[in-house]
């Protein structure tokens, strides 16, 4: 089987992008007829871009942080993809040794900015330190190049959707109309049953809102600390058990909304839940034709641990009540 495998294999790849497509239809077209559990479809994506200036005609900044993911040349042909479908600031913030010397000379030529980090000496959990300070210090220069939106992800995430820069600028600001407390938005990869667990994977909001949310880096004290306190809460059975351990999600969530929005804010689902409505917007990943490099990135905005769609979020109740 694994022969039979390897070989068709081998003869996809000598084919051109067009027979690779029709092949891809046919196949699925016959397991689609004859596979008695389940219907299979597919999606593709470009993965290199041409190169091309920044034309900065926008008050926004698109931070892209991280270390550079080489594979496919995955992180500078994401930069290539954002310079050719946004008219935005970029910011590709990363750490020392990542960018050889003329890569760097060469993204500034196209007009991107390029800061490179030390990374910090304490990780915290999932290297969380290691975030907040590549996106502190991609803000810093945000403020100094006047921008008052800001759209944070990653190095090893592509947002495919053409214009996405203007497009969630736009959807933002007409929710806030409706809503004057909201601050911030987010994915569905934003989990509905774990606890403040809104994804930081893509953020976007006013460069204020996101300068909050990653305010300063945080001591193995601080970590420790809201491990135990999460340990002596009462359990919620609705919600998952990972709720109660620290993760990088609901570390960053609780402590920004005790420390900037409500210091009266509980670790409860009531106060999450209205937390979600109030002070946050989701917007689904298929909106985004997003492209997250993971290990298992062949699958397509799958249910994973509950994901909070933008529909469960637009039901979670009305603004303002």
């Amino acid at each position: 089987m694994k022969t039979i495998i390897s070989f068709l294999l081998k003869i996809f790849l000598l084919l051109n992008s067009k027979y690779k497509i029709k092949f891809l239809n046919k196949t699925l077209r016959i397991f689609n007829d004859y596979d008695k559990d389940f219907f299979f479809s597919y999606n593709y994506r470009k993965k290199f871009f041409k190169e091309s200036k920044n034309k900065i005609n926008n008050k926004i900044s698109i931070i892209v942080q991280g270390p550079i993911i080489r594979k496919n040349n995955f992180t500078l042909n994401t930069i290539n993809l954002y310079l050719r479908n946004c008219n935005s600031c970029i910011i590709l913030s990363t750490w020392e040794n990542e960018l050889s010397t003329l890569e760097i000379k060469s993204l500034k030529k196209k007009g991107v900015n390029v800061l490179i980090n030390k990374l910090p000496k304490i990780k915290g959990p999932r290297n969380l330190n290691y975030q907040i300070l590549s996106t502190i210090n991609a803000i810093k220069i945000s403020k100094l190049k006047k921008k008052f939106f800001i759209i944070k992800t990653r190095t090893d995430f592509r947002i495919y959707l053409e214009k996405f820069d203007i497009k969630i600028l736009k959807l933002f600001n007409s929710f806030k109309k409706k809503n004057k407390y909201l601050r911030i938005g987010s994915t569905s990869f934003t989990l509905q049953k774990r606890l403040f667990s809104v994804s930081d994977i893509l953020m976007f909001g006013t460069t204020k809102n996101l300068s909050d949310y990653f305010s300063k880096l945080y001591s193995d004290k601080e970590f420790l600390n809201f491990n135990s306190f999460l340990k002596k809460l009462k359990k919620e059975n609705f919600f998952l058990k990972e709720s109660y351990s620290c993760f990088p999600e609901n570390f960053l969530c609780y402590n920004y909304l005790k420390l900037k929005v409500n210091k009266n804010i509980k670790y409860n689902s009531k106060n999450y839940l209205d937390s979600l409505k109030k002070y946050f917007f989701i917007i689904d990943n298929s909106i985004l034709d997003i492209f997250w490099y993971k290990y298992n990135h062949q699958y397509e905005y799958r249910e994973y641990n509950h994901q909070l769609k933008f529909l469960d979020w637009l039901n979670l109740g009305r603004f303002n009540d």
